[in-house]
């Protein structure tokens, strides 16, 4: 396989979902600080190769978090994808993997994220079905960037019965919003429910905790 070696920025957006942009069009880009040794490599079947990437940081280059992407894209006239054309193929199938680059300057280390809101976002349309879902907004105040996980706990105020939904990894940047919807269970029981919100961003940060009372009626 013959892969490409390319470089682009990207962020997420509020509901985390990224967003791509050509290299050094976005102002927290370093993509003009990376250093690839080639543009494409060659594997061949079985084979490893371990690709150097060099970031320097030039001088005045601010105190602030800085990321970019590196991509490896399967090139479209390889072996693999010619013998994909030959027998007919509707779809054909190309690799790609994408790679993130982060440059944390050395004196910052602040870690805050901050449970926002907190709400019932009643029954919307999620692909082809009604979903109730439960909203949960988180912002980074922090220095640099955060890997919080976050955890929803349900609790049937009429049986006691308690569901845990399966937690969620939440990254975010320095200043980001970040909205988490939770799709409740299609098995949840009619009733009312107290939903407690867990984000933990790690041992030496507290934890963020949100209360939430709500009808479930479907």
């Amino acid at each position: 396989m013959v892969f490409s070696i390319t470089l682009a920025d990207w962020y997420r957006d509020s509901l985390g979902e990224k967003q791509y942009f050509k290299p050094n069009t976005l102002h927290q880009s370093c993509a003009s600080w990376i250093e690839l040794p080639y543009s494409s490599i060659l594997l061949q079947p079985g084979e490893e190769k371990v690709i150097p990437v060099k970031l320097v940081s030039p001088p005045g280059s601010g105190n602030t978090v800085r990321n970019a992407m590196i991509f490896f894209t399967q090139a479209e006239d390889d072996e693999s994808i010619r013998q994909q054309k030959k027998t007919g193929a509707s779809m054909i199938v190309r690799l790609e993997v994408g790679i993130h680059v982060y440059y944390t300057p050395p004196t910052l280390s602040k870690k805050e994220v901050e449970l926002i809101d907190f709400k019932d976002a009643g029954w919307q349309q999620v692909n082809d079905s009604a979903k109730h879902l439960l909203e949960l907004v988180l912002k980074n105040k922090g220095e640099i960037m955060s890997e919080s996980t976050v955890k929803l706990e349900l609790t049937n105020q009429e049986t006691a019965e308690e569901i845990k939904l399966e937690a969620l990894p939440v990254p975010t940047l320095p200043g980001v919003r970040r909205i988490i919807r939770f799709n409740l269970p299609t098995s949840l029981k009619k009733g009312n429910y107290l939903a407690v919100a867990i984000v933990d961003n790690g041992p030496d940060v507290p934890l963020r905790i949100g209360e939430l009372e709500f009808n479930h009626s479907k």
